[in-house]
C-alpha cells in the first residue's frame, strides 16, 4: 500500500451547479446586468459593449461589481429596436494568479 504524500499547490474543485450568466437590460435602456450564479470563474475588469450587427462593437464602459454579478448604469440604449449587447470580464487563476484568461456572454 502506497502512503499518501502531501502535494502543495493542488486542488480539487466540485461544481455543483454549472454556470448561470445571464445579461439583463432594464426596461428603459439605461443599465445592464451581467447575472454571473453557479460555478463560474470570478472576473474582474469587466466592460460593457454594444453592436448593431452582432459584429462591430462599441464600448459602453466598465462595468461596477454589484451582489450577484456586474453592473454598467447611465446609459442610453435604444428601445424598441434590436441590438446585441456584450460583457466581458477578465478571469485569474494558477500559481500567484500567474494565468488570466477571458469570460463573456452576450445578448
Amino acid at each position: 500500500m502506497l502512503a499518501e504524500e502531501p502535494r502543495r499547490w493542488i486542488g480539487r474543485l466540485n461544481a455543483d451547479k454549472p454556470a448561470q450568466p445571464a445579461l439583463i437590460i432594464d426596461a428603459g435602456g439605461t443599465q445592464v446586468t451581467w447575472a454571473r450564479t453557479g460555478s463560474a470563474p470570478e472576473v474582474e475588469q469587466v466592460t460593457m459593449e454594444q453592436s448593431t450587427d452582432g459584429v462591430s462593437y462599441c464600448m459602453l464602459g466598465r462595468a461596477e461589481r454589484v451582489q450577484g454579478g456586474w453592473r454598467r448604469s447611465g446609459l442610453s440604449l435604444p428601445v424598441g429596436q434590436t441590438f446585441y449587447v456584450r460583457a466581458r470580464g477578465r478571469t485569474t487563476g494558477g500559481i500567484f494568479n500567474g494565468s488570466s484568461g477571458l469570460v463573456e456572454s452576450s445578448a
